[in-house]
């Protein structure tokens, strides 16, 4: 008869495999938390990295705000004199150089005329660009922006003045005449100059038969914008 006496503790009994259980436990709770505090470590340098990074951002922004703001400003009033300066000179583009066509003015009238009042009057409108029609069978276009349109300037000259002598009224009529073929003036004008008004003057006694009239005539519409530079070759 034999008996089988086991004289080993059970906590010193060994398992069939190379690592026990409790041990694989202990790994792998020790490997998690080991896990979780790197990354949560990482997080925290990153953390601070960015919030370090954020306030020395802010601290620039303080110093270079100013810089800033004036250039945003010397941008806009460079802009806006820009476009000061363009309609200038589309201003100038469309204005007229009156001291020689009056100085030609002069010339032209006769001795017997006299000329009493001159009016220039400048006038300002809006030209706006047509709109492209839908062509039949095609759907419409969509919408665009309205357009600002352009500017077209242009003037209204009127000319009173009495004519003295005998042949008066043919002296007005060939006036205007000339007036209005002449080689300065008949480039400005839309069209020929119209004799308005042809009366006699009633303002003084005596036969001698003196007549007033009134003379007007518009120029032709010139765009206000600026000069397209000349191409070099």
């Amino acid at each position: 008869m034999s008996i089988r006496v086991n004289l080993l503790k059970p906590s010193e009994a060994r398992r069939q495999g190379m690592v026990s259980v409790k041990f694989m436990i202990h790994v792998s709770i020790a490997t998690a938390v080991a896990i979780l505090l790197i990354i949560g470590g990482m997080s925290f340098i990153r953390y601070e990295i960015g919030k370090r990074d954020l306030e020395a951002a802010r601290n620039i922004w303080k110093i270079r705000e100013p810089m800033y703001k004036k250039i945003v400003t010397m941008r806009d009033d460079l802009a806006t004199e820009k476009k000061f300066q363009q309609e200038l000179r589309g201003w100038q583009a469309s204005r007229i150089d009156w001291k020689p066509l009056l100085i030609e003015l002069r010339k032209i009238c006769p001795p017997m005329v006299q000329l009493r009042r001159l009016s220039i009057r400048g006038e300002l409108t809006i030209k706006q660009k047509p709109v492209a029609q839908a062509v039949d069978g095609e759907p419409p276009a969509p919408s665009a922006a309205p357009s600002p349109g352009l500017a077209m300037r242009w003037y209204t000259i009127t000319i009173d003045g009495k004519a003295t002598g005998d042949m008066a009224e043919d002296i007005v009529v060939q006036f205007v005449r000339k007036f209005g073929s002449d080689a300065l003036f008949k480039p400005i004008f839309e069209s020929p100059p119209k004799l308005n008004s042809l009366q006699r003057d009633t303002s003084q006694g005596g036969e001698q038969p003196n007549r007033i009239f009134t003379i007007e005539g518009t120029t032709q519409k010139r765009e206000m914008k600026e000069p397209r530079a000349a191409q070099s070759p």
